[in-house]
């Protein structure tokens, strides 16, 4: 190679470390950014995540417990806080003297034990601290709280004992079997023997019973005489007890009943039999002793830890004064500037050189990998990993691409455009390389297609693929681009996947078929591709499948955890596994299947951070693919701060489901601790509730979902957001809920829940309301009938002004026609007295007879049109006044019934029914030849009735059809009238039982009601 060339090689290669540290560094300070305030760690086979004053976490914590709703209770000199795992607040409880709180102790039924230093004792019921009660007798400072099988409190200082009885510490002596005058620890094993450790011994309480014994057959041969001897400290004292009090305990097959509240000095049980151990130097993770170190370790138990590192891990430097193990077995230990927490780590790292980064890797044979590395000052090699890292003689160039060819060896490409292959001993050179490698770019992609045809990517340049010895560019495809491969990938279908910045193309044998947005590729910059199944694409902006034709985008609860993928493992049971900006993520089958049927559907993920033991997020750029799985089925990640392994098959689940619980309430200016019922005073639209999750392994991966009964009609899901915001909300009473779920998708039993009920102001109220909708009726009603009896006056006005019409047309006929016609007649009857008697003046007698009749008909018609006041006819009395006119026997029988009292009617409609009836009526005596006429009358609750009725010869059909006989207005007349009251007539009539005539107008046209203002 040329002097300028290997310039050029030179600067390609700083530039390339000096992109990747810049990227690595802005992903690193992404990642701290993403985290609160917390700062985790990996220590060895452990997670510690530290708390400190600017975390709102008190700092010189002497105590703690969790109770078991959850909470952990810490004491920091006089204050009390409770902390869900995120936040502590600060709890107010009686301190009459503002000592220091050293001691917490969480009973089985939720009460608090408080121990001061000057040995106060104060217990909190319930966790309401209205209720708390001072428990008095208790002499010296406590050293530890601990509960029996039967549910009694006892205490010891460093030199007695106590028990709680009632309100009382009452002291436990040798009237009880106790002897000694130094106490080292009290315990409860698995089978409810309480155990009691002192200088003089150890001795236990069984079951229902009050006397202590000294077993001396558990400790015989082990001298623990020796703890005191010498000038040992108080704090060396009770921390080589306590691990005696274990060990012996443990030889002898009894396991302590974790309390949940922390040992004072300074070790305590963890789980597997192991234990934990607080000294001034800082907190080890041992195992047990043996019975020949028991006689040996008093005096020198750093020699025996010494001797023994790999059972005596230090994970943590830092001076503590106390061990807790919480309810999920996280372990917690008490520091000058805050709280730790050691959670075993499902992720486990291997060890990397310092500033050795971006690897390539592949799998071995037998359950380790092969990789490279493509950034460092000045070593790269060529790595081997089983049980420990050894580098490959023969191999000092920087790895940008690996691939394991068809015959089990495996091609490396360098940044300076070099492919080796590797048989597992020898490295030896390809060639001939293709064109573009000679100008000192990075090998991104090598893979072989289904023919067995070997394909290279090289940077800045095209895809070239091998062809009966030749290089040949983009494999002859004009339509693949000509740089910007991100991605190279073979199906075992033996179609070549190929994915660049916004498009993807597949390659099957000949055929060339390109992707992008529009057939759904929304995928920016596509790192790894998984061929097989269903082919799933993964890289900066998120997750697809693809379906054959089109590309459906897979959403997540949480958005961020389907970003930045830079590797994807698919596993045989369906589950996905992904490294992105979030570090590991899985994705179970069937989630994983929804969320492709359905686009509107978020599925659930399980990440795999910095709390499990991630360490960084994955590595972004090249080389790709970040994820592949060895062949004993453990997946091994490339991140950012080095290479990290997990066993799926192993992988813990935390099947603990979180506790919801609502923290605080603001309203207005104003922030409390809800109860299970708050009531909020008038105009309180506006609130804001605080909630959390109690699960301390992983709280701050806790997702939530809540409901505001009256106001949501469905589940709120909010993710991790511990805040829930109301406004504009009426008074009334609400229920509030809340529920959670843990890193691993469990969600709790039972939601958190509180009463809401906002008071009303008084025009809110319902009676109010009720006030203002009988108001409104009242209003409605008298408007009603103030339009009522204006339409009545104007009918009054009407029928007043239609009977003066015809009292006066009744006049001008009586005064003009009839009067004459009267003369007229009675000059023709002067006139027939001069005629002879004979044919001629008989005629004109009879013709005056005649007159006479039809004068007297006149004057009847005459005097109808006067009858009765419009408001005073009685129906009844009218027509039984009209068929007065034709008695004798010439005419039919007439029979009038009327039930029902008269009501005030309409006059117009009295005055209709009146005239309707009275024309059948007068039809009836004229026409029917009957025998007897029957009217009935009924003023009934539904309307007015009238019928009338003759058994005469009845009416022919077609006339009733036709509406009356033609030149006769009667039978019209009547129905005319009745349309014009809105009322209803029939005619029935049959020429064997003659006919029935009814005029019917319904109640609410008929009747009228007083008005008010009449």
């Amino acid at each position: 190679m040329s002097w300028k060339d290997m310039q050029s090689a030179i600067f390609a290669r700083l530039g390339r470390s000096i992109a990747m540290v810049i990227s690595f560094v802005a992903m690193f300070g992404i990642t701290n950014n993403a985290i609160a305030q917390r700062t985790v760690e990996r220590v060895g086979d452990y997670t510690l995540t530290s708390w400190s004053q600017s975390d709102d976490v008190p700092v010189h914590v002497e105590a703690m417990a969790q109770t078991a709703d959850g909470w952990l209770w810490l004491a920091s000199r006089s204050h009390l806080y409770r902390f869900d795992g995120v936040s502590s607040e600060l709890y107010n409880v009686p301190n009459e003297d503002g000592t220091n709180l050293v001691r917490i102790l969480a009973t089985n039924s939720g009460d608090l034990w408080l121990g001061y230093v000057t040995g106060t004792t104060l217990v909190i019921h319930g966790g309401f601290f209205s209720r708390s009660v001072v428990v008095k007798g208790f002499v010296g400072q406590p050293i530890q709280f601990a509960q029996d099988g039967e549910g009694n409190v006892w205490g010891s200082s460093y030199n007695r004992l106590f028990e709680a009885s009632q309100s009382t510490w009452q002291p436990v002596d040798e009237h009880r079997g106790i002897l000694g005058s130094y106490f080292y620890a009290i315990a409860l094993d698995t089978q409810k023997t309480f155990w009691v450790f002192t200088d003089q011994g150890l001795f236990s309480l069984d079951p229902g019973q009050k006397t202590f014994r000294q077993r001396t057959d558990i400790t015989r041969g082990l001298d623990w005489k020796t703890l005191v001897n010498g000038d040992k400290s108080p704090a060396h004292v009770q921390a080589y007890a306590q691990i005696y009090f274990l060990s012996v305990l443990a030889l002898a097959g009894r396991h302590i009943v974790p309390m949940y509240s922390s040992s004072r000095y300074f070790a305590g049980p963890g789980v597997s039999d192991l234990c934990w151990i607080a000294l001034s130097t800082g907190t080890y993770k041992g195992r047990y002793l043996t019975a020949g170190e028991l006689k040996k370790f008093a005096n020198d138990l750093p020699g025996v830890m010494a001797s023994n590192p790999a059972d005596f891990a230090k994970i943590d430097s830092g001076a503590s004064g106390m061990i807790f193990e919480d309810r999920q077995h996280n372990m917690w230990s008490g520091a000058r500037g805050g709280l730790n927490r050691f959670r075993p780590s499902s992720v486990k790292t291997i060890d990397v050189p310092d500033g050795v980064t971006s690897f390539a890797m592949l799998p071995d044979k037998n359950g380790g990998i092969w990789f490279g590395n493509a950034v460092s000052v000045d070593l790269y090699r060529w790595w081997h990993v089983d049980k420990q890292v050894t580098a490959s003689p023969g191999y000092d160039l920087d790895t940008t691409a690996a691939y394991r060819d068809t015959d089990g060896s495996i091609l490396i490409g360098t940044g300076d455009g070099y492919i080796r292959r590797f048989d597992g001993m020898t490295f030896q050179p390809i060639d001939p390389l293709p064109p573009s490698a000679e100008k000192g770019d990075d090998i991104i992609a090598m893979v072989r297609d289904g023919e067995g045809r070997l394909w290279v990517a090289i940077r800045n340049h095209p895809i070239y693929v091998k062809r009966d010895g030749q290089w040949l560019e983009n494999g002859g495809y004009k339509e693949l681009p000509s740089l910007g491969l991100l991605r190279a990938v073979a199906g075992a279908d033996g179609r070549l996947w190929l994915s660049y910045a916004h498009e993807l193309f597949v390659i099957d044998g000949s055929h060339l078929q390109r992707y992008s947005q529009e057939a759904g590729m929304n995928v920016l910059n596509v790192r790894d591709i998984i061929p097989n199944g269903t082919p799933l694409i993964g890289g900066d902006s998120g997750l697809a499948a693809f379906d054959g034709h089109h590309f459906h985008d897979v959403s997540a609860l949480d958005p961020a955890a389907l970003t930045g993928i830079t590797g994807m493992i698919r596993e045989a049971n369906g589950t996905l596994w992904i490294n992105g900006l979030k570090g590991g993520v899985r994705i179970d089958a069937d989630e994983l299947k929804r969320g492709i049927a359905d686009p509107n559907y978020k599925i659930s993920v399980r990440i795999y951070g910095a709390n499990e033991g991630m360490p960084g997020t994955a590595q972004m750029n090249r080389p790709v693919p970040t994820l592949i799985q060895g062949t004993d089925g453990r997946l091994w990640f490339a991140t950012t701060q080095g290479i990290a392994w997990l066993d799926p098959a192993k992988a813990p689940t935390d099947n603990y489901a979180p506790v919801p619980a609502v923290r605080s309430m603001k309203v207005a200016n104003s922030t409390f601790r809800p109860g299970a019922q708050v009531n909020l005073p008038a105009g309180s639209r506006a609130f804001e509730i605080d909630y959390t999750a109690l699960g301390l392994s992983d709280p701050a991966t806790a997702r939530f979902r809540y409901q505001l009964a009256g106001i949501d009609s469905d589940w709120q899901d909010v993710g991790t957001r511990r805040q829930a915001f109301y406004t504009n909300v009426g008074p009334g009473t609400y229920r509030f809920r809340v529920a959670a779920s843990n890193e691993d998708g469990v969600w709790s039993t039972s939601d958190a829940s509180i009463r809401i009920s906002i008071e009303p102001y008084f025009y809110q109220t319902k009676w109010f309301l009720a006030l203002c909708f009988c108001l409104t009726l009242l209003v409605l009603w008298l408007a009603y009938m103030y339009r009522l009896n204006q339409v009545t006056r104007r009918l009054h006005q009407r029928l007043g002004e239609r009977h003066a019409e015809r009292n006066r047309i009744a006049r001008d006929l009586h005064d003009t026609y009839i009067q004459a016609v009267q003369g007229l007649v009675l000059k023709v009857h002067a006139a027939s007295f001069e005629l002879p008697e004979g044919g001629t003046k008989d005629k004109i007698v009879r013709a005056l007879n005649l007159a006479d009749d039809v004068l007297i008909e006149g004057r009847k018609r005459v005097y109808a049109l006067r009858t009765a006041a419009i408001n005073s006819i009685d129906l009844a009395a009218a027509f039984e006044e009209i068929a007065l006119g034709y008695e004798g026997d010439e005419y039919p029988s007439f029979k009038l019934t009327s039930t029902g009292m008269a009501k005030l009617t309409d006059p117009l409609v009295i005055d209709e029914l009146y005239a309707g009836g009275r024309e059948a009526i007068i039809n009836a005596f004229s026409h029917s030849c009957a025998e007897v006429i029957r009217v009935d009358v009924d003023y009934a609750k539904r309307g007015i009735r009238v019928q009338i009725s003759d058994n005469g010869n009845g009416i022919d059909p077609q006339v009733i059809v036709d509406g009356g006989r033609g030149g006769h207005w009667g039978l019209r007349g009547i129905r005319e009238r009745m349309e014009r009251i809105g009322g209803q007539c029939r005619f029935i009539s049959d020429s064997h039982r003659g006919t029935t005539v009814i005029l019917f107008v319904d109640a609410s046209r008929a009747y009228v009601g007083r008005s008010p203002f009449r």
